[in-house]
């Protein structure tokens, strides 16, 4: 198995102050705090349980995005999405850029539709090269994110941050459907269509839902072929997404202190905390108290 990065080791490492209850944060990124994030754990291939979106103004960084090397360089943007497996190399000297990083599932609940941020497109095209202005269309989009991000006594903080990233998914979005070189196969297949939908679903409906069949049934699939596209396309079977995303979730709020373990158990939709606990010791190695106390 693939391991993975959760999102607040990321967060943590680089603004232990400055993020919306670790959902998201905006950082300059160089070579001093590049090296206070996990990338011990970058030598072999991980997931990010994250949404990250990066800006490079200066020098470079070569990154194996599922399987493909790519030279992350000056006036490049890096979209990684949880669905990528990626290696990373140590920065150049000199190496300098802005950084995104999110809770991918509280993400989506922001975006303003999924034309503008399609998974399935960024999977494709996790690096893209800018022009100027679409560098500065990004850069100022990040920026704003922050400022709002640093408003911390305003009444309506959480609320103005969602508006700064959704006017940023949007032109962001328009850069990339514009881009002659996104151009090309923007059309999804049937197959993409049911990934895609079946993200959002999984995103939006796994605390409750936990069943192939509830997630067939939205897509008016049957369970058999819903697991079928997604092992062609993931490797990965409905049961093991579900699995996955819910660990993901219960990871998360194991974290939160003020939450019980039988509370946890309860937002998850598990029918007692025993059972929680038997789900949770298979898909982690660890009981959620072990989990809560590393």
């Amino acid at each position: 198995m693939i391991p993975s990065i959760e999102i607040h080791n990321i967060i943590s490492r680089i603004t232990p102050n400055g993020s919306l209850h670790s959902v998201i944060t905006v950082s300059d990124i160089d070579e001093t705090n590049y090296n206070e994030l996990p990338v011990e754990s970058f030598s072999l291939p991980v997931r990010l349980n994250a949404m990250i979106i990066g800006l490079v103004s200066e020098g470079y960084m070569q990154m194996i995005i599922d399987g493909v090397t790519y030279k992350v360089e000056a006036g490049d943007l890096l979209t990684l999405v949880p669905l990528h497996v990626v290696q990373a190399c140590r920065p150049s000297p000199g190496f300098k850029g802005q950084l995104m990083a999110g809770a991918h599932a509280d993400i989506v609940g922001c975006m303003p539709s999924k034309r503008n941020f399609n998974p399935i497109q960024i999977l494709k095209n996790p690096c893209t090269r800018l022009n100027p202005q679409e560098i500065e269309r990004v850069r100022d989009g990040l920026n704003r994110i922050r400022t709002r991000i640093e408003q911390h006594s305003h009444s309506f903080r959480k609320e103005l941050i969602i508006n700064a990233f959704q006017a940023f998914c949007l032109d962001l979005g328009d850069i990339l459907i514009c881009r002659s070189d996104h151009s090309v196969g923007l059309e999804l297949s049937r197959k993409e269509e049911i990934l895609h939908e079946f993200i959002r679903l999984i995103l939006i409906n796994v605390r409750k839902e936990h069943t192939v069949t509830f997630y067939a049934g939205q897509l008016c699939i049957t369970p058999q072929y819903l697991s079928l596209v997604l092992k062609e396309l993931t490797g990965k079977s409905a049961s093991r997404w579900i699995d996955e995303a819910l660990l993901h979730e219960a990871r998360v709020m194991l974290k939160t202190p003020k939450m019980t373990i039988q509370q946890v158990a309860d937002k998850l939709s598990f029918s007692d905390q025993s059972t929680f606990g038997k789900f949770f010791k298979k898909n982690s190695g660890l009981s959620p108290m072990e989990y809560r106390r590393s």
